[in-house]
């Protein structure tokens, strides 16, 4: 997978923790994305410094010490307009029936 698509699955997976937080707060650490994702350290790294880069996360931290702060304006009216997400990330998004990369690799 490459970078375009990691990054859109990584803010769509941030989205979706976010908006189903009953505290309307979201923080997820780097090693705990790891063990979700099951991806290597440059692959998380990578999708994390480019969604920050975007301005479409708020990460605090570096390398293996980076924490996820929440999903920011940006960030959030991508993911919810599709025809953005698909133009930026090259994959349609629909929670209905999308699949993380992640989850398909464990059956």
């Amino acid at each position: 997978m490459g970078i375009q698509k990691d990054t859109g699955e990584l803010l769509a997976y941030i989205y979706k923790k976010y908006t189903s937080s009953d505290a309307g707060y979201f923080s997820i650490n780097y090693v705990d994305l790891l063990i979700e994702t099951k991806w290597d350290g440059g692959q998380l790294f990578r999708a994390i410094t480019y969604l920050s880069q975007r301005n479409l996360i708020k990460s605090i931290g570096s390398s293996s010490i980076i924490s996820i702060e929440g999903i920011l304006p940006d960030g959030i009216d991508i993911v919810e307009n599709t025809s953005k997400f698909k133009h930026i990330f090259g994959f349609k998004l629909d929670f209905k029936v999308f699949k993380f990369s992640w989850t398909l690799k464990q059956k």
